[in-house]
């Protein structure tokens, strides 16, 4: 039986090269005089590691190489497909700071290993070695896609954060936060990597919103593991979006399709303030299988899926959009 993992293994394989290289030039570019930024970066890759941002780029890049007919800068390529995933790595160092988080992928988070301070500066230490090694005039244009990504997911944080605590979060709320927080950076993966496999201006723009849609489906995904993932697959406890207070498309579709007399109790303690026992996480959780709220957001994220496969259809059939199509439906059937 085929797993999510014998997929992005078969689509990364078309990119394996690239990824190897990819993963070396990261080895390279996180030396310090200090010991701490490799050690916290290390640990950091540990928690996470599946290289879907820079896939993304390599994949974009093949795709429009295919249309143009003319093959991209391979180094290039490797050296943006590198700063996605070190800003990804810096982000996740980030989050886990400002979560106060306890584990990443079954793993002690890195604050927990080492001050909040330390991680901070070492995520900002990765973003600035992405800035300090891509900023040359050649690639002035690519940067600016990449710093405008990062600037969004910074506001998409903040308006998440915002909402915390707020059990009447809007959808059009929600979107907004993930487009910016997750889905940006997934857009300029694909944008820049189309840019270097030589697409026009239009299709690099078609394949932004293959971006977009993409990580739209892709943290809706997550939301959704957050509610019927175990602690092994997540290498967590579920529920912690709503220990946190976060109100995600399931919880805010849970809270429309339940009856009011099943989420009274929900909103009382969420508005209270008060520390939700495992018991009632478990109660809401359950309780979002049970009204149709995980269904429903399911089929949300599959309706991003298939406008982001409508995308990669446009262009001429080859391995790469193939890849990219199957990448696509890995996000539905992921279980971490």
């Amino acid at each position: 039986m085929q797993t999510t993992t014998d997929v992005l293994t078969r689509v990364q394989a078309l990119v394996s090269d690239e990824l190897g290289a990819v993963q070396q030039r990261m080895d390279e570019l996180v030396a310090s005089k200090l010991d701490l930024v490799p050690a916290v970066y290390r640990h950091a890759l540990k928690g996470g590691g599946k290289k879907i941002r820079p896939t993304l780029v390599l994949l974009c890049a093949r795709l429009a190489e295919h249309s143009s007919g003319a093959p991209g800068d391979r180094q290039r390529l490797v050296d943006f497909a590198t700063a996605v995933e070190l800003v990804h790595v810096a982000s996740l160092l980030h989050d886990d700071v400002a979560d106060e988080a306890e584990t990443r992928r079954g793993l002690p988070a890195a604050n927990r290993i080492w001050h909040n301070k330390v991680c901070v500066f070492v995520a900002d230490f990765l973003i600035s070695s992405t800035y300090r090694w891509l900023c040359t005039a050649e690639t002035a244009d690519l940067l600016r896609i990449l710093c405008a990504a990062i600037n969004e997911m910074c506001e998409g944080e903040l308006l998440q954060t915002s909402v915390e605590g707020n059990p009447w979060v809007s959808e059009s709320e929600y979107f907004e936060i993930i487009r910016g927080k997750t889905a940006s950076l997934m857009a300029a993966c694909c944008e820049i990597g189309a840019v270097l496999g030589g697409a026009d201006e239009s299709e690099a723009a078609r394949l932004r919103e293959f971006g977009l849609h993409f990580g739209c489906a892709f943290q809706i995904t997550d939301d959704l593991l957050d509610i019927v993932g175990t602690r092994e697959e997540l290498g967590k406890d579920p529920g912690a979006d709503l220990r946190a207070g976060r109100f995600t498309l399931p919880l805010i579709r849970m809270l429309a399709l339940a009856p009011r007399a099943e989420t009274a109790w929900l909103v009382e303690e969420i508005e209270s303030q008060r520390q939700l026992t495992d018991g009632k996480v478990e109660r809401a959780l359950q309780l979002a299988v049970r009204c149709g709220a995980v269904d429903s957001c399911r089929r949300s994220a599959e309706e991003y899926i298939g406008r982001a496969k409508q995308i990669v259809g446009e262009f001429a059939a080859c391995a790469a959009g193939q890849a990219l199509s199957e990448l696509c439906d890995f996000l539905l059937w992921r279980r971490r």
